[in-house]
């Protein structure tokens, strides 16, 4: 007698049942559309990962000691600051409108980060490491 041992016939059933299930066009049809979607989130994610880190920083008159120096920091952290002189009153009125992503104010040895709701993490770390340089 040549019959198949049980492992055969389970191996020789599954791979029909495989062989049967990826040629039907309900496979094919999800395999593309679950290749196009995996395409899209990759460019989403590529396109998110290409954007630079870009803030808009007030500056008041007593503060702009740190300008130079924390242009150089954010150039060095591969972020794009752009630093804006302005009054306090000012800028805190263009932080409460989303003009401005932070104001810095005070003095040296007392520097004070203004953010809306809060800065981000990112420029806070950056501007702190630069205030405790200074």
């Amino acid at each position: 007698m040549n019959g198949l041992s049980a492992s055969q016939a389970v191996l020789l059933v599954a791979k029909r049942e495989f062989v049967t299930q990826t040629r039907s066009r309900s496979f094919v049809i999800g395999l593309v559309v679950t290749l196009v979607i995996f395409g899209i989130y990759g460019l989403v994610l590529r396109f998110i990962g290409d954007q630079s880190s870009s803030d808009t920083v007030g500056v008041t008159p007593d503060s702009t000691a740190l300008a130079a120096v924390l242009q150089q920091a954010t150039s060095a952290a591969d972020r794009t600051l752009t630093i804006v002189e302005v009054d306090r009153a000012a800028g805190e009125q263009q932080v409460r409108d989303d003009d401005l992503d932070a104001l810095l104010t005070g003095a040296p040895g007392s520097y004070q980060l203004i953010g809306r709701d809060a800065v981000g993490p990112e420029l806070q770390g950056l501007v702190e490491g630069v205030m405790s340089r200074a």
